[in-house]
């Protein structure tokens, strides 16, 4: 694998590309075309008491690492709380949600490999940009992309973690973070 010098420099939050996927705040750290395809990183901002929705890749296995505050994970059956310095395996296709259970921002590295998801992001960046991520056309193009939807727990985790696929709607029995 030949490098140029651009792919070897340091990159932070502060230099990295900003993409917005909905409610979703997004960093690149380390683009895929900068790992030759092995793997995309992203920083991820997550907003209080914004939920995921929950859904399976057909392609792609990633890790999370929580960086600042708490954050909410199912992955399959099991489901747990972690916070900073926590690591969370989400293995392709098994079924997966992540959410901020609390009213204080998060932070989390995101890396997922193969990095074939980034295209997703970009075309989900540009559609919120223009004003048309509406649920449907965010689902639409996840499928696309190999993303396969779970909304059958969408219910269960919006009301026992007090949730939302948009951050501001909580259900009125919102639940405190497990």
């Amino acid at each position: 694998m030949t490098l140029d010098s651009q792919q070897l420099q340091p990159v932070t939050s502060a230099d990295g590309e900003q993409l917005r996927i909905g409610s979703w705040q997004l960093t690149v750290l380390m683009s895929a075309a900068a790992t030759n395809g092995a793997y995309l990183m992203v920083e991820t901002v997550v907003a209080p008491r914004l939920l995921s929705l929950p859904h399976e890749h057909a392609d792609e296995d990633q890790v999370i690492y929580v960086l600042e505050g708490t954050m909410g994970f199912r992955t399959g059956e099991e489901e747990f709380v972690a916070g900073p310095g926590a690591a969370v395996l989400r293995p392709r296709r098994i079924p997966h949600a992540l959410w901020n259970p609390t009213d204080i921002p998060a932070r989390m590295l995101e890396i997922t490999s193969p990095g074939t998801i980034e295209p997703y992001f970009r075309e989900a960046d540009a559609l919120t940009r223009s004003g048309a991520a509406d649920p449907q056309a965010l689902r639409r193009l996840g499928e696309r992309y190999g993303q396969i939807p779970v909304p059958d727990w969408i219910d269960e985790l919006t009301t026992s973690h007090g949730v939302s696929l948009d951050g501001r709607s909580v259900p009125v029995d919102a639940g405190e973070p497990r």
